[in-house]
């Protein structure tokens, strides 16, 4: 085998190595998006606001959310990526659990609500 490349191949492999390290762990989930049931690869992306009333604001395209509107509290909000299955009771699961595009959960008050079919064309942190 060439020389050369049994000397660059230790260091290329180190290097996929770290950067597979340093990829995982920036995207690192804050609990408050683990509450809402969301691992580093089901998220499009997460935000706060200080004021749950403001998530419209970052979301234009969001239809009617009454009880976020009239909030004052901080909300987290998380965007999920593709088709997910929501969180079911405990009681009554169902034998095949729907699944839902354009989800987003927003954590107010220790709460998580999810929203579904929401359009995030040009959501912004």
């Amino acid at each position: 085998m060439n020389r050369k490349l049994i000397l660059v191949l230790p260091m290329l492999v180190a290097g996929m190595v770290a950067g597979l390290v340093v990829t995982r762990s920036a995207f690192s989930l804050d609990p408050r998006a683990k509450s809402c049931g969301a691992d580093t690869w089901s998220v499009l992306g997460t935000f706060e606001v200080a004021q749950a009333n403001q998530v419209r604001a970052h979301i234009p395209r969001m239809g009617a959310a009454p009880e976020l509107d009239i909030s004052s509290a901080p909300a987290y909000v998380v965007l999920f990526r593709g088709p997910i299955e929501l969180p079911t009771s405990h009681f009554v699961k169902p034998a095949t659990p729907p699944s839902y595009s354009g989800v987003i959960c927003v954590f107010v008050n220790s709460v998580p609500e999810y929203y579904t079919d929401v359009d995030t064309t040009g959501w912004s942190e």
